[in-house]
């Protein structure tokens, strides 16, 4: 029954009610082709035949009328129900179109580096290895990975590692057996046979200058992929995108700008602060399409002196109204289907990557924000892959593009997707939190809460923390939930339906049943908390919640007052419309409404009223509206008139006693 608000997701179960028609009804009857659901099947056409993708664009084009209803269904109740059967195909097809362009553009990239390529070098070597796992690769299993169809807690965005060496070139061509990867279908930690992680996890485990151990053996990564035209060389199609992401160092507020041109004026986007950003507290953001390992270094299986690149804590941002509490006095809320969350590596000493742009070679920069040995300006260095100048096994080239290193460069990587945002203050004194400890146990806590009303994996929704400057000019902690997911599935945005039984939750988190005295895996410790060890502190929040949160966890007196004669109160933080439609799911025979409250603060905006409440009365649900006994003004009659006069009961007396309550009209 929960209203997920991602469109994206929506869109994707319905992509993947189209591909499963368009393979039964086009594939399935004719029997002509035989399903082998890998790429090259997909996107490669035959001579004088269209690709099955082209013929799977055209048929969605074509809008099928026969599927209007079924996707109908698909659709009832989510962010897309108003949304038309043609907009659904469009949309559709402009997604796959995108991924059909992306692929072919890299077969195509492949093969024409194959011509003219040593056949037996390992350049070759290395391209025939990305051809044959580019065509192989599972069709059901990029679709989702792109985002084209549901993942169901699949990674999105994913990029590879290559793993490529000049160890296993040489074993192959001395080798007279010929070997194949072969891996399992639903292995999403392996595409197109290499190592893959959802973009946002890859930034920190293959960052460059980290050490991986796969198959027994440790690879060392040593750069980064770029994309397919060398960014380099001068009329390059594709330029290499850098984006700007900014800190406030006066209220902690973050953003992401992606126009390089916008450095120079970058000002706060939190009102209250507007505080201008400094250049020192901006940074220079490539997105990498993959990573790689140095071709050239022998794997080795020594794991006792391993290295690892610092995990940074990703930035999210929420914006929207602040919903408050259902006690005002404990603070506010912020629920945001399309909010950011910039996820970045800044290198072993936080002060960024030297990149080189002709061949992705990457280290991070020195301490004192200085180049490292590596790629100091004016200096050949070795590329991390190999080129087409590479014929001889011996021979070590060198990359050409030295004027091209650029420094103090962050991978980085933003999404949109839903955010969740909780202020929490002392209702007796009105201070937010300030303390870190405190601010990320309880998002940690709030997060176990959630997931586990929701019944879903705890790896589905992320948390954070960040300061800000309320609009008393006041500082305090955020607390953040983010889904995992990009484009979000709805997950985190949904925590606002459920606050008060979340914040009654904490009380059983933070208890941990195992008594730890600080944190463990029965209550705060998971995959990703362990990284912020050093701020978690059960009992520490649980004094604070037991000091502040208890009693005010309920509405305010004043408003129970009003509803005394009612079995069951529950605080409701969606807008009205939200909320009925909600309701009118469950079939009511009467839906009864109270206008309470100063008559001088009521919305009369009669036409959102008139469509809502018609379309309600059109489904055969009575509409009973209760006014106060008190005298109404001729501009709220005129309102109470037009709402009569569409079938809306209108009753007026005194509250709690609705059985006194006489018909207006």
């Amino acid at each position: 029954d929960v209203n997920f608000s991602s469109k994206k997701l929506v869109q994707r179960h319905v992509n993947a009610f189209f591909l499963g028609c368009f393979l039964r009804n086009e594939i399935g009857i004719t029997q002509k082709e035989k399903l082998h659901l890998n790429l090259e099947w997909f996107y490669l056409s035959l001579p004088n035949i269209d690709s099955i993708y082209e013929r799977f664009i055209n048929w969605i084009k074509s809008s099928p009328s026969e599927l209007v209803k079924d996707v109908s269904i698909i659709t009832r109740g989510t962010s897309l129900s108003a949304h038309s059967f043609s907009a659904l195909c469009d949309r559709a097809f402009r997604i796959l179109d995108q991924l059909a362009n992306r692929w072919l553009n890299e077969y195509q990239y492949i093969t024409n580096q194959l011509t003219g390529t040593d056949p037996e070098g390992p350049y070759a070597y290395k391209l025939n290895n990305d051809l044959y796992r580019l065509k192989s690769e599972y069709l059901l299993r990029e679709l989702a990975s792109r985002g084209f169809l549901p993942g169901y807690g699949f990674p999105t965005d994913v990029v590879n590692l290559s793993v490529y060496s000049l160890t296993d070139y040489l074993q192959e061509k001395n080798s007279t057996a010929a070997t194949t990867n072969q891996t399992r279908e639903d292995n999403v930690s392996l595409n197109r046979g290499m190592p893959s992680r959802n973009l946002s996890v890859a930034i920190r485990e293959f960052a460059p200058g980290t050490e991986i151990v796969l198959d027994g053996r440790v690879h060392r990564s040593s750069g980064i992929s770029l994309n397919w035209q060398k960014v380099h060389l001068e009329g390059a199609k594709d330029a290499q995108k850098f984006d700007v992401a900014w800190k406030c160092e006066k209220c902690g507020q973050t953003g992401y700008e992606r126009d390089l041109n916008k450095q120079e004026n970058l000002h706060c986007s939190n009102v209250a602060c507007n505080h201008p950003i400094n250049l020192k507290h901006q940074r220079k953001v490539i997105e990498p399409t993959g990573f790689v390992v140095d071709f050239y270094h022998k794997p080795t299986n020594n794991i006792a002196n391993t290295h690892y690149v610092p995990v940074q804590q990703p930035w999210v941002i929420g914006q929207g109204d602040r919903i408050p509490l259902p006690n005002p006095e404990l603070g506010y809320m912020v629920a945001d289907p399309q909010g950011d969350v910039f996820h970045h590596s800044s290198g072993i000493n936080g002060t960024g990557y030297a990149i080189c742009l002709g061949c992705g070679k990457a280290e991070s920069m020195t301490i004192n924000n200085e180049f490292p040995k590596e790629l100091e300006p004016g200096k050949p260095h070795r590329p991390p892959i190999p080129n087409k100048f590479h014929r001889q096994d011996a021979h070590m080239p060198e990359c050409d593009s030295n004027a091209k290193i650029m420094e103090s460069i962050h991978l980085g990587y933003n999404s949109s997707t839903d955010v969740f945002e909780l202020v929490l203050r002392n209702p007796h004194i009105h201070e937010p939190i300030t303390d870190s400890t405190i601010a990320t146990t309880l998002a940690v806590a709030l997060r176990r809460s959630l997931v586990n009303r929701l019944g879903i994996s705890v790896g589905e929704v992320g948390y954070n923390t960040r300061p800000v400057l309320l609009n008393d000019k006041s500082p305090a902690q955020v607390l953040q939930l983010f889904d995992t997911i990009s484009g979000g599935a709805g997950f985190a945005s949904v925590a606002s339906d459920y606050i008060q039984d979340l914040m009654r939750d904490l009380f059983s988190v933070l208890d941990c049943h195992e008594q730890c005295e600080q944190y463990c895996h029965g209550c705060l410790l998971e995959n990703d908390s362990k990284h912020d060890i050093d701020k978690l502190n059960r009992q520490k929040a649980l004094d604070w919640l037991s000091a502040n949160i208890k009693g005010y966890l309920d509405l305010p007196q004043q408003y129970l007052n009003i509803f005394a004669q009612a079995s069951d109160v529950t605080y409701v933080p969606q807008a009205l419309k939200v909320k009925l439609q909600q309701l009118i799911r469950n079939n009511p025979k009467r839906i009864t409404l109270l206008f309470a409250g100063d008559l001088e603060e009521w919305d009369l905006s009669t036409g959102q009223y008139k469509a809502l409440f018609h379309s309600i009365l059109k489904d055969g649900i009575e509409i009973q509206l209760f006014v106060p006994d008190e005298d109404l003004d001729s501009e709220i009659m005129d309102f109470l008139c037009v709402l009569h006069n569409i079938g809306v009961v209108i009753l007026q007396g005194k509250a709690p006693n609705y059985a006194a309550y006489q018909a207006k009209y």
